[in-house]
């Protein structure tokens, strides 16, 4: 796992976001992220700052991709006795 960190930006939850992970790549601008604590979505911008996104704008394909990615995520947090 890659842990790249960025500018700190405020999640609309108003949580602090300053890190993005992923197997392979530093994020780049366009590509999308979600919030740890909340779960918004979020794409990158050219200086790595996160901006929300409505997920109705995005193909469907996409929007099936983030629930279950959500849905992992969900999962994983239970497990280790999160909310």
């Amino acid at each position: 796992m890659k842990t790249t960190r960025t500018p700190t930006t405020i999640c609309s939850c108003g949580m602090p976001l300053d890190a993005a992970s992923s197997a392979h790549r530093t994020p780049k601008e366009g590509d999308l992220s979600l919030c740890a604590y909340c779960g918004r979505l979020g794409a990158f911008d050219q200086n790595l700052h996160l901006k929300e996104v409505d997920e109705k704008d995005l193909p469907l394909s996409t929007q099936e991709e983030i629930a279950a990615v959500r849905r992992t995520c969900k999962q994983w947090v239970t497990k280790k006795g999160g909310n």
